[in-house]
């Protein structure tokens, strides 16, 4: 069943929110969106040297923008969203909704976040791509791809025509970057990373596209400053203590935006700590939660303070 436009996420994994605090954060000096319900992807243009076909598609009563092959020499297409050069500077946000038509024969797909000058390889810098590789995604930091992995540490595997919703927050000032992939259906969070160096460390950029050979489905997309309102802890509300060495368990700080209908990587602005000591247990300043084989079975509460000094709570029960 598809869902509907504005989505409040619900969280899979197992979830306590003991508080919120508001956020803040570096406003970029761009902002665009579109969820093509009007039937018009007004502004969407191909690059120089590339053809594509451009189509409002349905699907029941939602409209999205399908992306596909229009001819041309290099046999794919580049197609941004962005009009003119502007200079696009901070923390940028993006959201966008994608799928692809085939993952099993062809390899292509990318979303980049780029400064962009002329067409060849040398008059283009990617700060921050998406790319899919058959039926996997991968993601670009210090210029070597990595795959993204699940909770469980597998390669994350997509599906030919379901859609996926992406999140990420691209530090230009820091070089740092955070992407979270959803499941569109069912809100479920896929897989994430966090606080990784860009692929290539710049401080601004111009232009994102969105290219690839195989036809791509793209919705909900908004790109700029998207206001997160509340922040909160995200983890493991339960977790086991092993009976030797020691267990990790990952805690992410992230907001919503401020209609609740998108989840936003946080980046490094996070400090982490235990609110009072826990023989066994410690907290590191990435939110990683260790729990050794002789830790004290007994609730502990993990402390998140924003850059703003507003902090949240979030209760962790430890079982044997």
């Amino acid at each position: 069943m598809k869902k509907k436009k504005t989505l409040m996420f619900v969280l899979v994994l197992s979830l306590c929110v003991v508080a919120v605090s508001a956020v803040t954060s570096t406003a970029t000096n761009y902002s665009m969106g579109n969820s093509f319900e009007n039937g018009s992807y007004d502004g969407w243009t191909d690059l120089s040297y590339t053809f594509s076909r451009k189509e409002i598609k349905t699907e029941g009563s939602n409209h999205y923008l399908e992306l596909s092959y229009g001819g041309g020499a290099r046999e794919y297409y580049d197609v941004k969203p962005i009009q003119g050069n502007p200079t696009i500077t901070g923390t940028i946000q993006a959201a966008f909704d994608i799928k692809f038509s085939e993952v099993d024969t062809i390899k292509n797909g990318q979303v980049q976040f780029k400064s962009y000058r002329g067409p060849g390889a040398a008059d283009t810098t990617i700060a921050a791509r998406i790319v899919k590789n058959y039926n996997r995604l991968q993601y670009d930091s210090n210029d070597s791809l990595c795959f993204f992995l699940t909770p469980s540490g597998e390669y994350l595997s997509i599906e030919a025509e379901r859609w996926y919703s992406v999140t990420m927050s691209i530090d230009l000032q820091n070089n740092l970057q955070s992407i979270f992939i959803f499941d569109r259906d069912t809100n479920k969070m896929l897989a994430r990373v966090e606080n990784v160096a860009l692929k290539t460390e710049i401080t601004s950029i111009n232009t994102v596209t969105f290219s690839g050979t195989t036809a791509m489905g793209i919705d909900n997309v908004d790109i700029g400053d998207l206001e997160g309102d509340k922040s909160y802890i995200y983890g493991q509300g339960y977790v086991e203590r092993p009976k030797s060495g020691s267990a990790d368990y990952k805690y992410s700080h992230y907001a919503l935006t401020t209609d609740s209908s998108k989840i936003l990587p946080m980046l490094n602005d996070t400090q982490w700590s235990l609110e009072s000591k826990v023989s066994g247990v410690t907290l590191s300043s990435d939110g990683i939660l260790t729990v050794s084989s002789d830790a004290q079975l007994r609730p502990v509460i993990i402390k998140a303070v924003c850059e703003d000094g507003k902090e949240n709570k979030f209760i962790v029960n430890i079982r044997g």
